[in-house]
């Protein structure tokens, strides 16, 4: 006995501890399910489940989205007993084992569920246009198999098919248009529907069993594959339901032609339980009206599935009784409101309740009932949002029975409250009198703190309020004729009577009688306030400091006279303090306050540099300043400053501002613009914006490689990507795919400028041009160019792919920088630079190219984000004709990319023209940067302790992804659909797969504040600290300026801009890493491959919050529910072993 408790332990331990994934179990009957009925005016109507799937058990493969549990939901109305998902990437050959039938849904990536059933000995539907060509029931060859957009119809091929559900020629499918599933079958195939005006695209085909795949393997059972696309569930017409169930229902070899036959039986009886006579046989179809009975007769129904093999289980008994019809609830009236619609009707006599059913269409099938046994004759449904139309009908309801609907009305809630506005709302007075004036938006009784005011004609009103010395709270109320009451208004009025005081520090002079007198020329000032308030100086207003109420400021001093200066403070209610007066006299040699500083540097004639410091400097020494040239290149964001001027002369001067002025002459040449010479080094092993390694010096070799390029071009003149090291190392073979993604709308391979392609290829064809003279490579360069026009929109942004192709990739695309690095090539092409400085681009294509490059621009300021008023950045990918952020793959979504702004921000700094727009555009996004940068962190993308953020004074990070509006970071996991805040709601291998932060943007910030765009520039750099003034300051150390134009330098010569020391003003190589975008450009991308390439990256702030995500699915809880049971029993187990242990011990 005791061995066989111990063996009924180990027995249920093991059962509790199976790993479960059920989504339906039913009941283990052939029985026909969902029995319901309808009672008439002596008739009653009988429907159920079809029974396809009565007495069978079904296993979908998917992901766990919303998409595949409506599939779910409708496959269980086709009766199987058994209903089993199981996540595409958890899946195993061996889960088909105990199924009559596998459904692969779409949801799934296909690199997951690959061929893990294409030899299973079971039916199996593919709902799934990118696996069926993996599974060789559909060719393999580029663009013959995957999923198209923008279909609602599909062409009927085979009418006379049991597949075609008795349907032909164009059937609506889908209610909205969307995706449907395609491929090209094999000959063997029985095709039955095809994308609508293009037969060669398959959208349902079958395999009858045994017969032949594309690679000439026999298929072990009949397979399917049906159009149905995830996320089309509710756009399903009943035309297209029809012919997805037909999909199932001949998988299991359920057809018309006697394979295996299924009608049903129904029976009736007049008494509970039976006995039943059977009133109709032989149905094909799941319903069935029954015309002879007597109203208000009580009757029983049962129905029964009848198959070759016998007569199935009864169904579950309805009851029902037929009565005399209830007549239709008349008078029906909708009565807009503010977030409700107030209903009203007429009664009907005989009824005992009503339903009220709402749509937001007015179709029948699309109404929902929203309220059912409403007992009275009206309803207010406050379940609507203002400004939305509503269709509503009721129907009548006795004893089971329901009348027909009633006729429809429609309605528009809105917002009929009053509003109230208000000229102005003091916070602060020093009047115990104010007037509180304003107006409402209808007639309505206003009352401030619930004294009722008079309300003029004209909707305006006027009150004077008393008020008591410190806070008063203000509350204003209105209310419209029909007792709709307003929000109200409440804010509190602070009575201020008494002055505030000002009090200043030490002023910076000597005193002389009644005046000072002041080596400061600005005059320093500085003080504080006793509360909050303002400092008007000379009546013009100076910042307070809402901290502590401080100040301080410079007033410009008139030389050789006295200066009368009057100080007074004033606090937030009015109330003015005592005045201060001064009387300043500056000294001949006064001088600003503070270190020296650089005013400007210019160059006033071609050798000639003028240096303007900020006052006068009596002991100059001009070796305490540099002049420097900067030799990197933009494209390496290094300026690499060098000091190799050569200085022939200097001279120190005075201008009339009396401002120290430096003039270095020297013996190498700056232009009148400000510009340097800069030798070019033309090496082709750094080719600008070259990324592949195509080159050799071996120059046989690379003539190879530039042969085997032009094998791969396409017709339309561009390249795929991510080729460079593998196929492109050889010739096209004349017959393989030249490109993994496929343009259906234009039926072709589609080029790209993702990942550096094309423009790798049309830069390194243009070497080998200047190279060899060879004109196939100048032919190709020319087609490429072609190619990158044809990309461009006439609004100015590139799409990502040429031909378009329906996708994401239509989008404008800065993602991975890849529109900029087009412009940047476009640039070098249209000025004839390295390598295109040969005959490569005449003169003409030069201008188009340089009109190209202007329109892109334009397209760059258009798209910038902006956010309450203020420019920020970009996003990832724009819209090209509403400029707005769109969506690309499916988890980049519209937000703020800190990446890929960067890239942009750099090339609007380097635009010769840098008109007021260019300028706002770039102060814009700098400032962004600045406010969302996180200092004194670093960011560890592959992080094995699962930390990511980690203290470091020196760094700084940016996210990849941020919320338009709230600057919060994103986050987002394909394969569950989530959008987090946080990225520890990421599963593990999602955290670092994608570039989630980085360092992105700390070489661009640094690089605006001390040197702005560089190349070809000079400057001027503090390096010594021997000049003094008449005050023993020195001049700032390391503080660097962009030697300007005439005509660029600043018009004010006492303009003081702040310098920030800047020891390091030689940069540092940017260490950003651009991630490879692993996406396959196909369209699968933009929806699967989830599950083919992992990429993401991240990043969390300490107070990290989340917006979205997945709810937990069904089939995680019914696991939790076993794992629930199975730790119970486990407990009860483990209990009985111990009490028979305390039993053997006594």
């Amino acid at each position: 006995m005791k061995k066989f408790l111990y063996l009924f332990l180990i027995l249920m331990i093991m059962l509790a501890t199976l790993p479960m994934n059920i989504v339906t179990i039913h009941g283990l009957t052939n029985a026909p399910t969902g029995l319901q009925a309808e009672a008439g005016n002596g008739e009653v109507k009988l429907s159920w489940n079809r029974s396809i799937g009565t007495g069978k058990s079904l296993l979908y493969i998917g992901n766990e989205i919303e998409a595949d549990y409506k599939t779910i939901e409708h496959l269980e109305t086709l009766g199987f007993n058994q209903i089993d998902l199981i996540r595409a990437k958890d899946a195993e050959t061996e889960d088909a084992n105990g199924y009559d039938i596998i459904f692969v849904g779409e949801s799934g990536g296909s690199a997951d569920i690959g061929q893990k059933f294409m030899n299973v000995e079971i039916p199996v539907v593919y709902s799934k246009g990118w696996v069926v060509d993996d599974v060789f029931l559909s060719s393999t060859a580029s663009g013959d198999s995957g999923d198209i957009d923008g279909q609602s119809k599909l062409t009927i091929q085979d009418e006379d098919h049991p597949l075609a559900s008795g349907l032909a020629g164009d059937v609506k499918v889908y209610t909205e248009a969307g995706k449907v599933n395609f491929g090209t079958p094999g000959e063997e195939a029985e095709i039955i529907a095809a994308v609508e005006g293009d037969d060669s695209k398959s959208t349902i085909f079958a395999y009858e069993e045994g017969a032949k795949r594309v690679n000439g393997d026999l298929v072990p059972a009949r397979r399917v594959s049906t159009f149905l696309f995830k996320n089309q569930e509710d756009y399903m017409t009943d035309d297209g339901w029809k012919l997805f169930d037909k999909s199932i229902e001949w998988a299991l070899g359920q057809t018309p032609d006697g394979s295996n036959e299924r009608s049903f039986t129904v029976k009736r009886a007049t008494a509970k339980g039976g006995p039943y006579e059977t009133i109709a046989t032989g149905l094909t179809e799941p319903y069935f009206t029954d015309s002879e009975v007597v109203n208000d007769t009580t009757y029983y129904y049962v129905v029964s599935l009848i198959t070759q093999d016998d007569e199935g289980d009864l169904s579950e008994e309805i009851e029902v009784t037929p009565v005399d019809p209830l007549p239709v609830p008349t008078g029906l009236q909708a009565t807009a409101g503010n977030g409700e619609v107030t209903l009203n009707w007429e009664s009907v006599s005989e009824a005992t309740s009503y339903d009220v059913k709402r749509s937001k269409k007015d179709e029948i099938s699309a109404y929902q009932v929203i309220a059912d046994d409403v007992k009275e004759t009206y309803y207010i449904d406050s379940e609507v949002s203002n400004d939305e139309k509503y269709f509503y009908v009721v129907t009548a309801n006795h004893e089971g029975v329901a009348s027909d609907h009633s006729e429809a009305v429609s309605v528009i809630p809105m917002d009929t409250r009053p509003v109230i506005e208000f000229n102005d709302k003091p916070s602060f007075t020093n009047e115990e009198m104010i007037t509180i004036s304003g107006s409402v938006d209808q007639m309505s009784t206003v009352s401030i703190n619930g004294e009722t005011i008079n309300v003029h004609s004209d909707l305006t009103f006027s009150h004077q309020l008393k008020l008591s010395l410190g806070e008063n709270k203000v509350v204003v109320e209105a209310e419209n004729e029909n007792g709709e009451v307003a929000q109200p208004i409440e804010w509190t009025v602070i009575y201020d009577a008494d002055a505030p005081t000002l009090m200043l520090n030490d002023l910076q002079g000597e005193k002389e009688g009644d005046r000072y007198v002041s080596m400061y020329n600005p005059f320093p000032i500085t003080g504080e306030l006793s509360e909050a308030g303002k400092v008007l100086i000379n009546d013009e207003e100076v910042e307070v400091s809402s901290k502590d109420f401080s100040f301080e400021t410079d007033i410009h001093l008139t030389p050789g006279k006295e200066n009368m200066i009057t100080i007074k403070g004033m606090d937030l209610a009015g109330n003015e303090s005592e005045p201060i007066k001064l009387t300043v006299m500056p000294k001949k040699e006064a001088v600003p306050p503070g270190r020296i500083k650089i005013v400007r540097a210019e160059v006033i004639k071609p050798n000639t540099v003028e240096v303007t410091l900020n006052g006068k400097v009596s002991n100059v020494d001009p070796n305490d300043i540099e002049l420097l040239s900067a030799r990197g290149d933009w494209e390496d964001f290094n300026p690499k400053l060098t000091p190799n001027f050569t200085i022939k002369d200097t001279t120190i001067a005075e201008n009339d501002s009396g401002q120290t002025v430096i003039i270095y002459e020297t013996v190498e040449t700056i232009h009148l613009d400000g510009t340097i010479e800069k030798e070019i080094d033309e090496d082709p092993h750094n080719v600008p914006y070259l990324e592949a390694n195509y080159y050799s010096d071996d120059i046989e070799a690379s003539i190879e490689q530039a042969d085997n390029l032009l094998t791969w071009q396409m017709e339309h003149g561009g390249w795929d990507k991510n080729k460079s090291d593998t196929l492109f190392q050889r010739p096209w073979d004349g017959e393989e795919p030249r490109s993994e993604s496929y343009s259906f709308i234009h039926d072709m391979e589609t080029g790209t400028i993702d990942n550096n392609a094309t423009i790798d290829e049309i830069l390194f064809l243009a070497l080998m041009y200047k190279e060899t003279g060879d004109e196939r490579y100048k032919e190709s360069v020319l087609k490429g160019i072609e190619f990158l026009q044809n990309l461009q929109y006439e609004t100015g942004g590139f799409a990502q792919a040429y031909p378009l192709n329906g996708s994401y990739q239509d989008n404008v695309t800065f993602n991975d920088n890849a529109m900029i690095r087009t412009l940047n090539a476009m640039t070098l092409m249209a000025e004839k630079q390295y390598p295109f400085n040969t005959n490569i681009i005449n003169d003409d294509l030069a201008t188009e190219l340089q009109d190209s490059i202007d329109l892109a621009t334009e397209y760059l300021l258009h798209s910038q984000i902006e956010v309450d008023g203020n420019l920020t950045a970009w996003g990832q990918q724009h819209d090209p004709f509403s400029y707005e952020p769109t969506t690309g793959r499916s988890f980049e979504i519209p937000s703020i990319s800190g990446f890929e702004s960067v890239s942009i921000v750099k090339y609007l700094m380097s635009l010769p023209n840098q008109t007021t727009e260019v300028k706002a555009a770039v102060q814009g996004a700098l400032n962004w940067f600045e406010d969302v940068e996180v200092e004194g962190y670093r960011f560890e993308r592959f992080d094995e302790n699962e930390q990511y953020y980690y203290e470091d004074p020196s760094s700084s990070y940016w996210y990849r992804l941020y919320e338009i509006g709230t600057n919060k970071p994103l986050f987002t996991q394909r394969s569950d659909e989530i959008i987090t805040h946080d990225i520890m709601d990421l599963a593990k291998e999602n955290r670092s797969s994608y570039m989630w932060a980085g360092d992105f943007a700390t070489d661009l910030l640094e690089i605006a504040r001390t040197t702005g765009y560089y190349e070809n520039r000079a400057y001027v750099k503090v390096v010594g600290n021997q000049s003094t003034n008449i005050v023993e300051e020195t001049l700032v150390m390391d503080a660097l300026h962009r030697i300007e134009g005439k005509s660029e330098s600043s018009e004010d010569p006492n303009d003081e801009t702040d310098e920030e020391d800047s020891s390091n003003d030689e940069g540092s190589e940017n260490e950003n890493n651009d991630d490879q975008s692993e996406d396959n450009a196909s369209s699968e991308d933009e929806n699967n491959d989830d599950n083919k390439k992992s990429e993401q990256e991240m990043n969390q702030e300490d107070h990290s919050e989340k917006t979205g995500g997945s709810e937990l699915p069904d089939t995680a809880t019914h696991m939790f529910s076993w794992l629930i049971a199975g730790l119970g029993i486990l407990l009860m187990g483990l209990c009985f072993f111990f009490y028979q242990r305390y039993k053997v011990k006594r």
